[in-house]
Order: structure tokens, then C-alpha cells, then sequence
């Protein structure tokens, strides 16, 4: 199960997203395009963990 502040991304896909908030199955992410903030709900199998949340922070 994926944590609240980890980075994820969809499968063949390039847009790091972060983990929000999770519902059982689905997964609530969110990320910046243009200036805007997306948030936008996946189940589970469609994400890929990039970096654990407790490597998250140094970077912000």
C-alpha cells in the first residue's frame, strides 16, 4: 500500500505525482502542470512507486 507523501507514476508514463490520500483502492495524486495544481484519483495497479516518502523530504 502506498503511504500519503510518496512520489509515484502511472505505468509508461514520464509525470512524478504525489501520493495525496488513499481509499482502499484507489489512490488520490497530485502534481503541477503550467502553474496549476491536478488532483486526480488511480486504482492502485496503475501506479509505480518512485521514491518512499521518508526520501521525499530533503528534496523539498
Amino acid at each position: 500500500m502506498l503511504m500519503p507523501g510518496a512520489l509515484v507514476r502511472r505505468q509508461r508514463r514520464r509525470k512524478v505525482m504525489v501520493v495525496l490520500q488513499t481509499e482502499g483502492d484507489s489512490i488520490t495524486c497530485g502534481w503541477t502542470d503550467n502553474g496549476r495544481f491536478y488532483k486526480r484519483r488511480f486504482s492502485a495497479d496503475q501506479l509505480r512507486l518512485c521514491m518512499p516518502w521518508s526520501d521525499m523530504w530533503p528534496m523539498t
